[in-house]
């Protein structure tokens, strides 16, 4: 796309850019249909700001939003309304459609769009409200046999072929109606709204009564306030899984009860038909979900034990009935919860607001997991073991020639044509069809069963290959056949841990790893170190794997062995009986103060984010502040966002110096630390302000919050994030990007440091330039470099590349650019990128990936996910040092990286286009970057191409320059830089 800009020339500012849009009204004539251009077409683009752009591309990139989305329901219908906005091309039709996910069911009802002209001379955006009614009659069809139900609106134009979906996103709900009850003749289905857990999108819940039942709860409600009576003499405990499932831990825990405990009213809620009814039918008091007695039951259960989530087992959504089921909720897990970050679904503060009073875990580690990561309480997390394995580990027998397959779900695989689907199954085909693994599967007479998560059924037909038995979890006895696998392969199934706790080899296949677990979704412990088998990312690579698993017959590797005995405490057959020690023990005041913060956790956030918080923080600060010190240090990097830096290297010193005092890391991310003493805490949480309270060191290499103030006998330790280049704080006259108090706010926050840590000379007089920095000046070099020239530095090279999936022989190109001050949006930044990846692709592809690091402030940037095969995003990869130890080049433009890695010798380029703007505009450099850089100053991607096809030649050309550049600004970084400052500022704290 190219933007376009307005050239003012005035006396005052000779050469003004305006960005062409943003008028106070804009008229739009006719409907762009695109110009062909060059085998594409040339479309007129207006943006979400309502700029004007000109975008080459074969349809029309017209962006579709929904302001907002109403929901009511009055006497047998929904009345819907909608706003819509589309940059580009005006509304044809829109219609409202509702479409059940399990079976592919859906109603369309067309929807009356009504043109909003004062919007659309306002944005120059074509802009509607749509209004229809939805009869609750033609609902019967689309909510038969569905969990779900999304809600798309379907627009058309006039010149598009296919009408776009365009979801409701959570951000545009308004008035929304809780339930449509849908009655079709002796079964009645009751529609709730809800928000689904990863893309934040409208959806409905479908729950299916029985008629009889669901008059019997409308009745309830009238007396519900009065269960509490009985529910202490019912003593009912109720048991469930996920659908009609009977075959995870909820059914090996309700088997056991009836066993060793047939008095105890303990009863299985399951669907009427389902193949988990009929296998725990035998072992009686089974109740069928929606009918009479599982509504009664469930109203008044003192305990629900649950696999995914307690919604399973109540007898409704509806806020009353939530309201008055009070029974301890105990999350029996469906897997060991380490890879697969699921917070939203199941921590203390679950999407669906419905959060566990009691976790089942199966170690130390795990129960670590669910206190830093998902919030609960220690006292909240049981480490007892599994339910289902107690049969698992019973006497296992001698392996079959058996190879399992088991990939998991991916939430974007809704429709069997999609690409993304088609992808997915084109690298399982490829695994599973490869001819070296088909050999060995012949000649050792090795079956081979593919087994489905329920989710992912839609693929199963596409999935099959010669040989191969197709299987969908939940039809049979997985734990069974897991007992007579001799290899699993998965991707990123917690079936894993179930394999390796039996001794089994297990590998994981995750060539979508960089889609799959990032953001949200990352995982809770280092994949490459951490997990008991290793991280394939080919089908070649995984082939060969499962080849060599099943020759050798060894069975697991002793160093899988040991990661997988890190997540099983207790290897036994007791689980049940620690399971039920646990769910029978009466509930605590503690436990009640719990569940109260739970159930009002909206209040409380509405509290957390207004003034009266801020006020209780200074509060709890000022409190501690005034108390003895503690032997306690605390340790933060990028305001919580990472585990890396200065800070991080000194935290991990102390660790293996020994240290007497207690060592606080704070991070809201799911990395784990590094193994010994030491423990997360959450930002900005009221045990973030006691603990800075009462500590007596603080280290950072970031500010830490105004309303802080360093107190008396704490030692606050500033590392800083990095040799300065670019001009700071008061050697910048006016700070693009901040407000007018940012000097004051700046010398305010400066003012607290009572030690800050220089790398050299150089950096020494920057700082007490630009901070007016007085007081005591650490010249002993940066701690955070001593990871680059450690004795293990080529080992922690070789795993970064391992996990960034790089191999050893290909060129990995690290792009480390810096912020921009004037391109602020909201609180952080966006940035663009200025290298052409198809260029990059057609030129470099064949040897080189690029990995692309933006600045932490930078939010909004461009998606990489097409060029995957080339370029990662790895911005929020933890540490930035072991990207430096992983990377074969540097290319930057003004970020600090550049003195951190002359300390490697490797080659840097500076890709500067911007570097007057930036130099007489923005920032101003301390130096002069054109005469001191260490590498070739660039002004374009293309000139970087031209750079790149000769790394060789570049490293040679530069050496001496890039040894003096070393020797003036990184002297002291020698690999003992944590050493000095713990021996200079904390040398109280080291247990020897």
């Amino acid at each position: 796309s190219v933007a376009l800009f307005l050239d003012t020339r005035t006396a005052d500012d000779p050469s003004r850019e305006l960005r062409l849009g943003r008028a106070a009204q804009i008229v739009r004539r006719g409907t762009d249909v695109g110009v062909p251009v060059a085998g594409s077409r040339r479309w007129v683009h207006l943006t979400a700001k309502s700029t004007v752009s000109i975008v080459l591309a074969d349809v029309s990139p017209s962006q579709h939003k929904v302001d907002s989305f109403s929901l009511t329901v009055a006497e047998g219908h929904a009345q819907v309304k909608a706003d819509l906005a589309s940059s580009d091309q005006p509304f044809a039709a829109v219609t409202l459609q509702l479409r059940n996910r399990r079976t592919g069911a859906q109603v369309a009802v067309p929807l009356d769009p009504v043109a909003d002209t004062e919007r659309e001379r306002a944005t120059g955006h074509w802009v509607v409200a749509a209004t229809g009614t939805i009869p609750v009659e033609r609902c019967r069809d689309v909510v038969q046999d569905a969990e779900q139900i999304d809600v798309v609106l379907a627009v058309a134009h006039p010149s598009e072929a296919e009408p776009v979906d365009v979801p409701v996103p959570e951000s545009a709900l308004g008035e929304m109606a809780p339930e449509l009850v849908v009655v079709d003749g002796a079964r009645v289905h009751v529609l709730s709204t809800y928000v689904t857990f990863r893309v934040k999108r409208l959806a409905l819940s479908v729950q299916t009564y029985d008629a009889d039942a669901h008059a019997l709860l409308t009745r309830l409600r009238r007396v519900a306030w009065a269960l509490w009576l009985v529910r202490p003499w019912a003593r009912v405990w109720l048991v469930g899984e996920t659908g009609g499932r009977a075959d995870d831990n909820g059914y090996h825990f309700f088997a056991w009860v009836r066993a060793h405990h047939p008095r105890r009213r303990v009863y299985f809620v399951t669907d009427a038909g389902s193949e988990g009814h009929a296998r725990v039918a035998p072992l009686g008091q089974v109740v069928v979900r929606g009918s009479r007695r599982h509504v009664w039951l469930a109203l008044v259960a003192s305990r629900y034990l649950y696999t995914h989530g307690v919604g399973e087992l109540l007898a409704g959504r509806a806020d009353w009935v939530v309201k008055r089921s009070r029974g301890r909720r105990v999350f029996l897990q469906h897997g060991v919860t380490a890879m697969k970050n699921v917070t939203r679904h199941y921590g203390r503060r679950p999407a669906q607001g419905l959060a566990s009073d009691v976790v089942i875990a199966c170690s130390p580690l795990e129960r670590r997991i669910f206190v830093e990561d998902y919030l609960y309480a220690p006292h909240q997390v049981a480490v007892t073991g599994f339910a289902r394995f107690d049969p698992l580990l019973a006497d296992p027998p001698e392996p079959d020639r058996l190879l399992l397959v088991m990939p998991t779900w991916r939430d974007w695989l809704r429709s069997a044509d999609d690409p993304t689907t088609t992808d997915y199954v084109r690298q399982w085909h490829d695994v599973l069809d490869h001819p070296h693994l088909r050999r060995q599967l012949e000649e050792r007479g090795t079956r081979v069963v593919l087994v489905l998560h329920p989710n992912a059924a839609i693929v199963a037909d596409q999935l099959v290959a010669e040989g191969v038995e197709v299987r969908v979890a939940g039809t049979f006895d997985l734990q069974e056949l897991l007992r007579r696998a001799s290899v699993l392969l998965t991707d990123y199934s917690s079936v894993a841990w179930d394999a390796a706790f039996l001794r089994r080899p297990v590998g994981f296949f995750q060539f979508d790893q960089a889609r799959m677990l990032v953001g949200a979704r990352g995982p809770h412990i280092d994949l490459e170190t951490q997990l008991p088998g290793p991280v394939l990312r080919s089908a070649d690579e995984t082939a060969s794997w499962v080849a060599a698993a099943l020759e050798s017959g060894a069975g697991m590797a002793p160093q899988m062995v040991d990661r997988a005995d890190r997540f099983l405490q207790h290897r036994d057959t007791g689980a049940c009986g620690r399971i039920y020690d646990v769910v029978r023990r009466r509930a605590r005041w503690r436990d009640r103060v719990w569940r109260f913060r739970a159930d009002h956790r909206a209040g409380y956030d509405r509290f957390r984010a207004g003034p009266h918080y801020v006020r209780l923080a200074r509060a709890v600060f000022s409190l501690a502040a005034r108390l003895p010190r503690r032997d306690l240090v605390v340790f933060e990097s990028d305001r919580g966002a990472r585990y890396g830096d200065s800070p991080r290297a000194i935290f991990e010193h102390l660790q293996a110096r020994g240290s007497t005092a207690e060592l606080v890391y704070v991070s809201y991310t799911p990395v784990r630390l590094a193994e010994g003493p030491g423990r997360k805490v959450g930002r900005f949480t009221l045990e973030y302000f006691w603990l800075l309270g009462r500590a007596r060191y603080w280290v950072t290499n970031q500010n830490l919050p105004e309303l802080v103030e360093t107190p008396r006998g704490t030692t606050y330790v500033q590392t800083w994030h990095g040799t300065p280049l670019k001009k700071m704080q008061h050697d910048v006259e006016r700070m693009a990007g901040r407000g007018d108090d940012y000097h004051e706010k700046a010398a305010h926050l400066t003012r607290q440091w009572d030690v800050l840590v220089s790398p050299s000379p150089y950096a020494s007089a920057c700082f007490e330039s630009a901070f007016r920095f007085e007081g005591r000046m650490l010249e002993t070099g940066y701690p955070r470099n001593d990871a680059l020239v450690g004795a293990d530095a080529q080992e922690r090279r070789a795993l970064v590349r391992r996990r960034l999936g790089v191999a050893e022989d290909r060129l990995l190109v690290l792009y480390a650019p810096t912020f921009r001050d004037d391109q602020r949006v909201g609180a952080f930044w966006r940035q663009d990128l200025e290298i052409d990846l198809d260029r990059w692709r057609e030129e470099l592809g064949a040897t080189a990936t690029l990995a692309v690091r933006f600045h932490n402030l930078v939010r909004e940037r461009p998606s990489l996910q097409e060029h995957a095969d080339v370029a990662l995003d790895v911005s929020r990869y933890p540490d930035t040092q072991e990207l430096l130890l992983a990377s074969d080049v540097l290319v930057t433009d003004y970020s600090s990286v550049m003195f951190d890695y002359s300390i490697l010798a490797r080659p840097m380029v500076f890709l500067a286009s911007d570097l007057d703007h930036y130099q007489r505009e923005l920032r101003g450099f301390y130096l002069d970057l054109e005469v001191e850089a260490p590498g070739p100053v660039v002004r374009s991607g293309e000139a970087l191409l031209e750079v790149l096809r000769d790394v060789p030649g570049l490293r040679t050309a530069w050496a001496e320059r890039l040894a003096q550049f070393r020797a003036t600004y990184a002297p002291w970084d020698d690999g003992a830089a944590a050493s000095r400052v713990v021996d200079h500022v904390m040398s109280d704290v080291l247990a020897d």
